[in-house]
């Protein structure tokens, strides 16, 4: 994450110096906050899409705090215009020694879109949250290092979402199964494409991650096609691995959206469709492919541009696709949620004069079905736009619950089944023995997460298993009937 210091999203002001801010008093637990060390950052040459290490020392681990790089200087782009520059990145700590930030934008530049050099110090600032203040945070601030990053020429993301959403973000990163996914990028610092000098694009998809439709050239006289595609006139890709290559020469930007625009490709390998076989055709089709059961799958596209003098630019997208509903994972709490009275199921059994030996046993059977109950948040439904009311079996299958609960909700729960172990006692002469047993109801909770066509996530509510458990007992006792060692009936 970036912050531009001084900005809406800013932190109390500071300057970027290597002075930091004046000791405070060790950690009462016995941490040490060391000042972290500030080595290098690899690359120095970035594109857009690079994973960016920041090599050093003493970095504080990820459950302790944070660290951030701290960037003070001017940025001169392509045009020869400076920019000054002043933020921070938050840092993935992999190790002491060892951070990342993924460079997905030219943040340094105001639209950032033009390629260029930033120059001037760096500093890492180790923060943990201050014991004697909840409102603000222990620093310790590296030694500034002077630097120099150049941005290199890229492919910049324009568009990567739902297209059958208006209101997502241009930039979303993550949708739902069976959505159309449009797709835009532009080539920084390219030049642009003209038809003296024209662009190939090449895009690779793999399938199923990403459903895509091929239709025959000239199959329809207008776009988009409304209702589905006809197999006569097109097809579904096969799994494996696909790519498409068309040539622009106009501009340095591509949008790839079948749902708005016909786009003629060459395609490998090629489809046959009908008795034909096709290596040219239209792209009719890109949906997001299903998810994986209770979680999600990434659909990942390489995109290549390549200059009529034989220049490329290269890069990686990859999009999450979830399923609308994702179901926790039970965390192994059960807790007693009804304690209901024993009752007893066998008669008053005497031990005569010399006693006897007595083992449980019950006249009669009792079963108890499990089910599921969902309560939704109402606050965070509508905020991501989820309707609530819908039915727990809309919500996932049998399958689906019994892997999150951890057991068969479709199995029902027996009295006799339950009875695993043998319960004898020894009746003493002149008692009376006699079998219990005990109903308690229980409870295990899952989150359910809701995922939107615009990649937004929330908890929408949480699903409540009930489940049930039978306790037994012999009691005796001088009378007849003998009061049972089970526990008084309560609600919890």
């Amino acid at each position: 994450m970036l912050t531009l210091l001084g900005s809406s999203l800013s932190l109390t002001a500071m300057t970027v110096t290597g002075c930091g801010p004046e000791e405070d008093a060790p950690d009462p637990a016995g941490f040490e906050l060391l000042e972290p060390r500030l080595d290098s950052i690899a690359p120095n040459a970035l594109t857009l899409g690079d994973t960016v290490k920041v090599l050093g020392a003493d970095f504080i681990d990820s459950a302790d705090g944070t660290l951030a790089l701290l960037l003070d200087g001017d940025y001169v782009d392509s045009a020869g215009v400076s920019y000054s520059f002043l933020g921070e990145i938050q840092l993935d700590v992999i190790n002491p020694s060892v951070a990342e930030f993924s460079f997905e934008e030219i943040f340094f530049h105001p639209n950032k879109d033009k390629i260029g050099t930033w120059t001037g110090t760096a500093t890492l600032v180790n923060r943990r949250p201050n014991n004697d203040d909840i409102m603000a945070d222990r620093e310790r601030w590296s030694d500034d290092k002077t630097l120099s990053l150049r941005v290199e020429p890229s492919i910049m993301l324009s568009r990567l979402r739902s297209a059958d959403n208006n209101g997502c973000p241009e930039v979303s990163r993550a949708t739902n199964s069976d959505n159309n996914i449009e797709l835009g990028f532009k080539a920084i610092g390219f030049g642009v494409a003209s038809p003296e000098q024209p662009w190939k694009v090449r895009m690779s998809f793999s399938s199923p991650e990403v459903k895509v439709r091929y239709v025959i050239p000239d199959a329809f006289a207008f776009w988009p096609i409304t209702g589905p595609l006809d197999d006569s006139v097109s097809t579904l890709v096969s799994d494996g691995s696909h790519r498409v290559e068309f040539d622009i020469e106009s501009g340095d930007q591509v949008i790839l959206d079948p749902t708005a625009t016909a786009r003629t490709v060459r395609i490998s390998p090629p489809v046959t469709i009908g008795q034909d076989s096709y290596s040219e055709v239209v792209l009719g089709m890109m949906v997001a492919g299903d998810a994986a059961e209770g979680g999600k799958t990434t659909a990942n596209f390489v995109l290549e541009v390549t200059a009529d003098d034989g220049r490329t630019l290269r890069r990686l997208v990859s999009m999450d696709i979830w399923s609308e509903i994702e179901l926790g994972i039970w965390s192994g709490a059960e807790r007693i949620v009804e304690r209901y009275e024993a009752h007893a199921v066998s008669g008053c059994i005497p031990g005569g004069e010399i006693g006897r030996t007595l083992s449980y046993s019950e006249s009669e059977t009792i079963t108890q079905s499990r089910s599921i109950d969902i309560k939704w948040n109402a606050s965070v439904s509508s905020t991501l736009g989820f309707q609530i009311g819908i039915s727990s079996t809309n919500v996932s299958g049998n399958q689906g619950w019994s892997q999150s609960f951890g057991v068969d909700i479709s199995e029902s729960i027996s009295s006799s089944t339950s009875m695993g172990q043998n319960i004898t006692v020894q009746l003493l002469p002149g008692y009376f023995g006699m079998s219990y047993r005990q109903l308690e109801r229980l409870e295990r909770v899952v989150d359910v997460v809701y995922h939107n066509a615009c990649g937004q996530s929330g908890v929408v509510g949480e699903a409540q298993l009930v489940n049930w458990n039978f306790a037994f007992d012999i009691a005796q006792g001088g009378e007849c009937p003998p009061p049972s060692n089970l526990p008084s009936p309560e609600l919890f």
